[in-house]
């Protein structure tokens, strides 16, 4: 079945008509190494529409849990990456060697990844390079005053930007900490809320009634 959907699909592929090509379980219907003939045709027809099928409308989406078992060639023509947990240093190491533009301590910690949590990556804009080539300008001019240490700079600067995530989670996770001490320290509890509103209530009636105001109200007239 799988062979003759995707030998359908690239047939009329002059057709350019947009279609999103979803095959889950991909190392089963593609795998690196066929078991069968129609399982090879299957795996050359996927093939194909991973390196060429973009051009033509085709666009390919896979979903594996066992990404050594895939074509090399599939895994390389991806553009984008979703990564939930690996199971194996092995898939890992697969998989940082498919996504060379993904950075290796990303993929590392997919062994790790709990239930929901998962890595994004795919290729950045000419928009989005620009401002990361602004980003490293400061680290660069400060490289050039003084070449001794330029290999540290940018190391360093490389590492900074690698790991900002890290230090955004921390600041994220600092930063609700101290809201909620603030909260808990700062402003009263239920209790001490009712008592004063409680007191703000009696001073505003003991204001109204030393008031001149009321005091004139509460006056008979001279001809009454």
């Amino acid at each position: 079945m799988a062979a003759a959907v995707l030998g359908d699909l690239w047939r009329r592929r002059q057709e350019r008509s947009p279609v999103l090509i979803v095959i889950d379980e991909a190392h089963n219907v593609c795998p690196a190494e066929p078991d069968d003939r129609l399982v090879a045709v299957a795996a050359g027809h996927a093939t194909r529409i991973a390196a060429e099928g973009r051009k033509f409308g085709l666009y390919l989406l896979i979903s594996t849990q066992r990404p050594q078992k895939i074509p090399e060639n599939v895994l390389s023509q991806a553009d984008n990456l979703v990564l939930l947990r690996l199971n194996s240093l092995a898939d890992s190491a697969f998989a940082q060697a498919a996504f060379s533009f993904v950075p290796p301590s990303l993929i590392d910690r997919s062994v790790t990844f709990r239930q929901g949590e998962g890595l994004i990556a795919g290729k950045i804009t000419a928009s989005t390079q620009n401002q990361l080539e602004k980003s490293f300008a400061s680290a660069t001019a400060v490289a050039r005053q003084y070449p001794q240490y330029a290999n540290a700079i940018t190391a360093g600067a490389k590492t900074s930007f690698l790991h900002g995530a890290d230090w955004a989670y921390a600041a994220g996770v600092i930063t609700t900490v101290v809201g909620i001490a603030l909260v808990f320290f700062l402003f009263p509890r239920k209790d001490n809320e009712q008592r004063l509103l409680g007191e703000y209530h009696q001073a505003d009636s003991t204001q109204v009634k030393a008031s001149p105001a009321a005091r004139v109200r509460g006056q008979s007239s001279p001809g009454g």
